[in-house]
């Protein structure tokens, strides 16, 4: 998944980012597997960088269940807990949001683009990307 994430003056990023599908118990015992290795690889290295991978992974693959056990269904202690890294959230609709501020916003621009009357597409995008105070984060196709 590619989410463009708003920065200031009028600025943006593009990231990749990849969400474990916490459905299927295969999948997610391999992310926790993976997860592991970069930890301990990181605890064995010593000076600047050494948690650079770890943190490289957990950015780029995004855990929406925090992960208590092992495969085998033995409890993890709880320094070996991953927790997850977002959690689902409170959603609203563009319309039933105006006139109110949030901290943070997570906009699904292309399901704004799919409307074809302009003027109604433009006023939508107004309103959500004139919500947020600190951030907006926008999910998108297009790459500018």
């Amino acid at each position: 998944m590619k989410i463009r994430e708003d920065l200031p003056r009028g600025k943006y990023k593009f990231k990749d980012i990849f969400i474990i599908d916490t459905s299927d118990h295969e999948n997610l015992h391999k992310y926790a597997q993976l997860h592991d290795k970069y930890k301990e690889q990181a605890k064995k290295l010593q000076g600047p960088g050494a948690w650079t991978e770890y943190y490289k992974f957990r950015r780029l693959n995004i855990l929406m269940k925090t992960i208590t056990t092992y495969e085998d269904g033995k409890f993890r202690s709880r320094p070996d807990i991953i927790v997850k890294d977002m959690d689902y959230g409170m959603t609203i609709t563009a319309h039933k949001a105006q006139g109110s501020t949030y901290t943070h916003v997570f906009v699904m621009e292309n399901d704004i683009d799919a409307n074809w009357l302009i003027k109604e597409r433009n006023q939508l995008k107004y309103t959500s990307f004139t919500r947020p105070i600190i951030s907006a984060t926008v999910l998108t196709n297009e790459i500018d």
